[in-house]
Protein backbone atom coordinates (compact mmCIF):
# COMPACT_ATOMS: atom_id res chain seq x y z
CA UNK A 1 0.00 0.00 0.00
CA UNK A 2 1.10 3.56 -0.64
CA UNK A 3 2.36 5.54 2.31
CA UNK A 4 3.59 9.02 3.17
CA UNK A 5 6.44 9.83 5.52
CA UNK A 6 6.78 12.92 7.69
CA UNK A 7 10.23 14.56 8.04
CA UNK A 8 12.35 12.45 10.35
CA UNK A 9 14.33 13.86 13.26
CA UNK A 10 17.96 12.84 13.01
CA UNK A 11 18.29 11.34 16.45
CA UNK A 12 19.70 8.11 17.70
CA UNK A 13 16.22 6.97 18.72
CA UNK A 14 14.65 7.55 15.33
CA UNK A 15 17.57 5.93 13.59
CA UNK A 16 17.38 2.77 15.64
CA UNK A 17 13.74 2.56 14.88
CA UNK A 18 13.98 3.28 11.17
CA UNK A 19 17.21 1.65 10.21
CA UNK A 20 17.31 -0.87 13.64
CA UNK A 21 47.65 1.08 -5.17
CA UNK A 22 44.61 -0.35 -8.00
CA UNK A 23 47.67 -2.75 -7.82
CA UNK A 24 49.46 -1.71 -10.99
CA UNK A 25 49.18 -4.63 -13.33
CA UNK A 26 49.44 -3.95 -17.02
CA UNK A 27 45.71 -4.37 -17.44
CA UNK A 28 44.72 -1.89 -14.75
CA UNK A 29 47.28 0.61 -15.96
CA UNK A 30 45.85 0.48 -19.46
CA UNK A 31 42.37 1.02 -18.09
CA UNK A 32 43.55 3.99 -16.05
CA UNK A 33 45.14 5.49 -19.15
CA UNK A 34 41.86 5.19 -21.03
CA UNK A 35 39.99 7.31 -18.50
CA UNK A 36 42.97 9.63 -17.95
CA UNK A 37 45.33 9.76 -15.01
CA UNK A 38 45.34 12.84 -12.78
CA UNK A 39 48.59 12.00 -11.02
CA UNK A 40 50.38 9.43 -8.92
CA UNK A 41 48.33 7.52 -6.34
CA UNK A 42 48.46 8.84 -2.80
CA UNK A 43 46.33 8.40 0.28
CA UNK A 44 43.24 10.64 -0.01
CA UNK A 45 44.17 12.51 3.16
CA UNK A 46 47.49 13.58 1.63
CA UNK A 47 46.33 14.65 -1.82
CA UNK A 48 45.05 18.12 -0.93
CA UNK A 49 48.51 19.73 -0.82
CA UNK A 50 49.25 18.90 -4.45
CA UNK A 51 45.86 18.99 -6.16
CA UNK A 52 44.62 22.58 -6.12
CA UNK A 53 42.59 24.45 -8.68
CA UNK A 54 43.59 27.82 -10.12
CA UNK A 55 42.01 29.68 -7.20
CA UNK A 56 44.16 27.81 -4.70
CA UNK A 57 41.20 25.86 -3.34
CA UNK A 58 41.40 22.10 -2.92
CA UNK A 59 39.39 20.64 -5.79
CA UNK A 60 38.20 17.80 -3.53
CA UNK A 61 37.59 19.82 -0.38
CA UNK A 62 34.13 18.45 0.44
CA UNK A 63 34.82 14.87 -0.68
CA UNK A 64 37.99 14.64 1.40
CA UNK A 65 36.39 16.24 4.43
CA UNK A 66 33.71 13.53 4.41
CA UNK A 67 36.38 10.88 3.72
CA UNK A 68 38.34 12.06 6.74
CA UNK A 69 35.23 11.93 8.93
CA UNK A 70 34.64 8.31 7.88
CA UNK A 71 38.32 7.39 8.37
CA UNK A 72 38.26 8.90 11.86
CA UNK A 73 35.14 6.94 12.78
CA UNK A 74 36.65 3.73 11.38
CA UNK A 75 39.78 4.15 13.52
CA UNK A 76 37.65 4.81 16.56
CA UNK A 77 35.65 1.61 16.02
CA UNK A 78 38.49 -0.64 14.85
CA UNK A 79 37.94 -2.98 17.79
CA UNK A 80 34.18 -3.15 17.13
CA UNK A 81 34.39 -5.10 13.88
CA UNK A 82 35.04 -2.15 11.54
CA UNK A 83 37.70 -2.72 8.86
CA UNK A 84 38.40 0.75 7.56
CA UNK A 85 36.28 3.01 5.37
CA UNK A 86 35.53 3.12 1.65
CA UNK A 87 33.51 6.18 0.68
CA UNK A 88 33.50 6.62 -3.10
CA UNK A 89 33.10 4.18 -5.98
CA UNK A 90 33.34 6.91 -8.61
CA UNK A 91 35.37 9.96 -9.61
CA UNK A 92 35.35 12.11 -6.45
CA UNK A 93 34.52 15.14 -8.60
CA UNK A 94 30.99 13.76 -8.88
CA UNK A 95 30.76 13.99 -5.10
CA UNK A 96 32.44 17.39 -4.99
CA UNK A 97 30.56 19.09 -7.83
CA UNK A 98 27.30 17.15 -7.86
CA UNK A 99 25.81 14.62 -10.27
CA UNK A 100 22.56 14.02 -12.13
CA UNK A 101 22.14 10.57 -10.63
CA UNK A 102 23.42 8.55 -7.68
CA UNK A 103 23.69 4.80 -7.13
CA UNK A 104 23.57 3.89 -3.44
CA UNK A 105 24.29 0.64 -1.60
CA UNK A 106 24.31 -0.10 2.10
CA UNK A 107 28.00 -0.54 3.03
CA UNK A 108 31.35 -1.96 1.88
CA UNK A 109 31.51 -5.57 3.01
CA UNK A 110 34.16 -8.27 3.01
CA UNK A 111 35.95 -7.39 6.24
CA UNK A 112 39.73 -7.11 6.58
CA UNK A 113 40.53 -9.16 3.49
CA UNK A 114 38.57 -6.80 1.23
CA UNK A 115 40.14 -3.81 2.94
CA UNK A 116 43.60 -5.19 2.18
CA UNK A 117 42.69 -5.82 -1.47
CA UNK A 118 41.47 -2.23 -1.83
CA UNK A 119 44.70 -0.92 -0.32
CA UNK A 120 46.88 -3.05 -2.60
CA UNK A 121 44.96 -2.11 -5.74
CA UNK A 122 44.75 1.60 -4.93
CA UNK A 123 40.95 1.53 -4.95
CA UNK A 124 40.73 4.01 -2.09
CA UNK A 125 42.75 6.73 -3.82
CA UNK A 126 41.63 6.08 -7.41
CA UNK A 127 38.51 8.30 -7.04
CA UNK A 128 40.90 11.22 -6.49
CA UNK A 129 43.69 10.28 -8.88
CA UNK A 130 41.99 8.75 -11.94
CA UNK A 131 39.71 10.99 -13.95
CA UNK A 132 36.39 9.31 -14.77
CA UNK A 133 37.05 6.42 -12.38
CA UNK A 134 34.21 4.00 -11.61
CA UNK A 135 34.59 0.89 -9.45
CA UNK A 136 31.94 -1.07 -11.34
CA UNK A 137 33.74 -0.53 -14.63
CA UNK A 138 37.42 -0.28 -13.70
CA UNK A 139 38.14 -2.66 -10.81
CA UNK A 140 39.39 -6.14 -11.78
CA UNK A 141 39.56 -9.28 -9.73
CA UNK A 142 36.26 -9.15 -7.86
CA UNK A 143 35.50 -12.67 -6.68
CA UNK A 144 32.39 -14.72 -5.92
CA UNK A 145 29.35 -12.61 -5.09
CA UNK A 146 31.37 -9.45 -5.68
CA UNK A 147 31.91 -10.30 -9.32
CA UNK A 148 28.23 -11.23 -9.70
CA UNK A 149 27.20 -7.95 -8.10
CA UNK A 150 29.49 -5.99 -10.39
CA UNK A 151 27.95 -7.71 -13.44
CA UNK A 152 24.40 -7.02 -12.29
CA UNK A 153 25.06 -3.34 -11.73
CA UNK A 154 26.19 -3.18 -15.35
CA UNK A 155 23.06 -5.06 -16.44
CA UNK A 156 20.89 -2.61 -14.53
CA UNK A 157 22.40 0.40 -16.27
CA UNK A 158 22.21 -1.30 -19.66
CA UNK A 159 18.49 -1.96 -19.16
CA UNK A 160 18.01 1.73 -18.36
CA UNK A 161 20.23 3.44 -20.92
CA UNK A 162 20.89 0.96 -23.74
CA UNK A 163 24.11 1.63 -25.65
CA UNK A 164 24.93 4.65 -23.49
CA UNK A 165 24.92 2.60 -20.27
CA UNK A 166 28.69 2.68 -19.58
CA UNK A 167 28.90 6.44 -20.08
CA UNK A 168 25.90 6.97 -17.79
CA UNK A 169 27.38 4.70 -15.12
CA UNK A 170 30.69 6.56 -15.27
CA UNK A 171 28.80 9.85 -14.74
CA UNK A 172 26.94 8.49 -11.68
CA UNK A 173 27.87 9.31 -8.08
CA UNK A 174 28.37 5.88 -6.48
CA UNK A 175 28.53 5.42 -2.72
CA UNK A 176 27.05 3.62 0.27
CA UNK A 177 24.84 4.87 3.08
CA UNK A 178 27.36 3.44 5.55
CA UNK A 179 30.97 4.18 4.52
CA UNK A 180 32.49 1.85 7.14
CA UNK A 181 33.43 -1.71 6.19
CA UNK A 182 32.11 -4.76 8.03
CA UNK A 183 32.05 -8.47 7.21
CA UNK A 184 28.49 -8.01 5.93
CA UNK A 185 25.61 -5.57 6.37
CA UNK A 186 24.07 -7.52 9.25
CA UNK A 187 27.18 -6.76 11.36
CA UNK A 188 26.80 -2.96 11.27
CA UNK A 189 26.74 -1.75 14.93
CA UNK A 190 24.06 0.69 16.12
CA UNK A 191 26.68 3.39 16.70
CA UNK A 192 27.72 3.14 13.05
CA UNK A 193 24.12 3.60 11.92
CA UNK A 194 23.88 6.73 14.06
CA UNK A 195 27.02 8.20 12.44
CA UNK A 196 26.13 7.10 8.90
CA UNK A 197 22.59 8.46 8.99
CA UNK A 198 23.93 12.00 9.30
CA UNK A 199 27.01 11.40 7.12
CA UNK A 200 24.93 10.13 4.21
CA UNK A 201 22.39 12.94 4.51
CA UNK A 202 25.22 15.46 4.31
CA UNK A 203 26.63 13.82 1.17
CA UNK A 204 23.39 13.31 -0.75
CA UNK A 205 22.24 16.88 -0.08
CA UNK A 206 25.56 18.13 -1.44
CA UNK A 207 25.42 15.95 -4.57
CA UNK A 208 21.73 16.83 -5.18
CA UNK A 209 20.94 14.14 -7.77
CA UNK A 210 17.72 14.15 -9.80
CA UNK A 211 17.60 10.34 -9.63
CA UNK A 212 18.72 8.04 -6.82
CA UNK A 213 19.01 4.30 -7.53
CA UNK A 214 19.02 2.13 -4.42
CA UNK A 215 20.45 -1.37 -4.22
CA UNK A 216 18.02 -2.70 -1.62
CA UNK A 217 14.49 -1.54 -0.85
CA UNK A 218 13.59 -3.25 2.43
CA UNK A 219 11.66 -1.31 5.05
CA UNK A 220 14.64 -1.27 7.43
CA UNK A 221 18.42 -1.16 7.01
CA UNK A 222 18.37 -0.46 3.29
CA UNK A 223 19.27 2.63 1.21
CA UNK A 224 15.57 2.97 0.38
CA UNK A 225 14.55 2.90 4.05
CA UNK A 226 17.18 5.49 5.01
CA UNK A 227 16.09 7.90 2.27
CA UNK A 228 12.42 7.51 3.20
CA UNK A 229 13.35 8.21 6.82
CA UNK A 230 15.47 11.25 6.06
CA UNK A 231 12.99 12.88 3.68
CA UNK A 232 9.26 13.23 3.17
CA UNK A 233 8.26 11.25 0.08
CA UNK A 234 5.26 10.97 -2.22
CA UNK A 235 3.09 7.87 -2.57
CA UNK A 236 5.12 4.75 -3.31
CA UNK A 237 4.57 2.75 -6.49
CA UNK A 238 5.46 -0.96 -6.44
CA UNK A 239 6.25 -3.01 -9.54
CA UNK A 240 6.26 -6.78 -8.83
CA UNK A 241 9.08 -8.83 -10.38
CA UNK A 242 9.79 -12.53 -10.63
CA UNK A 243 7.56 -15.57 -10.53
CA UNK A 244 3.90 -15.46 -9.40
CA UNK A 245 3.80 -15.29 -5.62
CA UNK A 246 7.19 -13.61 -5.32
CA UNK A 247 7.27 -10.67 -2.93
CA UNK A 248 10.17 -9.00 -4.76
CA UNK A 249 9.35 -5.64 -6.29
CA UNK A 250 10.85 -2.40 -7.58
CA UNK A 251 9.73 0.63 -5.60
CA UNK A 252 9.46 4.17 -6.89
CA UNK A 253 8.70 7.51 -5.25
CA UNK A 254 9.61 11.22 -5.34
CA UNK A 255 11.09 13.30 -2.52
CA UNK A 256 8.86 16.17 -1.35
CA UNK A 257 11.24 17.68 1.21
CA UNK A 258 12.59 21.08 0.20
CA UNK A 259 16.30 20.26 0.01
CA UNK A 260 15.86 17.47 -2.56
CA UNK A 261 12.40 18.43 -3.82
CA UNK A 262 11.48 16.45 -6.95
CA UNK A 263 14.31 13.91 -6.71
CA UNK A 264 13.12 10.54 -7.99
CA UNK A 265 14.01 7.42 -5.97
CA UNK A 266 13.99 3.96 -7.50
CA UNK A 267 14.48 1.18 -4.96
CA UNK A 268 15.73 -2.03 -6.52
CA UNK A 269 15.47 -5.39 -4.73
CA UNK A 270 18.95 -6.57 -3.80
CA UNK A 271 20.72 -7.20 -7.09
CA UNK A 272 22.68 -10.17 -5.76
CA UNK A 273 19.43 -11.98 -4.93
CA UNK A 274 16.97 -10.58 -7.45
CA UNK A 275 19.09 -9.63 -10.45
CA UNK A 276 16.78 -11.57 -12.76
CA UNK A 277 15.98 -10.75 -16.40
CA UNK A 278 12.41 -10.00 -15.23
CA UNK A 279 13.75 -7.44 -12.77
CA UNK A 280 15.68 -5.51 -15.41
CA UNK A 281 12.80 -5.74 -17.90
CA UNK A 282 10.46 -4.23 -15.31
CA UNK A 283 12.98 -1.48 -14.57
CA UNK A 284 13.18 -0.57 -18.26
CA UNK A 285 9.44 0.19 -18.28
CA UNK A 286 10.00 3.04 -15.81
CA UNK A 287 12.02 5.09 -18.31
CA UNK A 288 12.98 7.57 -19.50
CA UNK A 289 15.66 8.17 -16.87
CA UNK A 290 17.83 11.17 -16.05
Amino acid sequence: AAFRNEPAKRTKTSMKKKCSSIRDSKTSLKRAEKVGSMGSPAHPANISKSQKNMGGKDEFEFAKKLQQEADKQARKLRNAGISGAKCWYCDAKLIENGATRAFVGINPAGGKSSEQIDIERGSLEAPYSVRGYNSWLDEDGWEGKGRQHQARVKQMFESMYGRAWAEKLRETACLNVVPLRTGNASEIPATVWDFSYQWFGHVIEHVRPKLILCNGNGEIKSPWAVLCSLYRVNDVKKIPVGAPGSTASIKETVIESEVLMGTRIIGMPLLNRFGWPETFSALATLGPFF
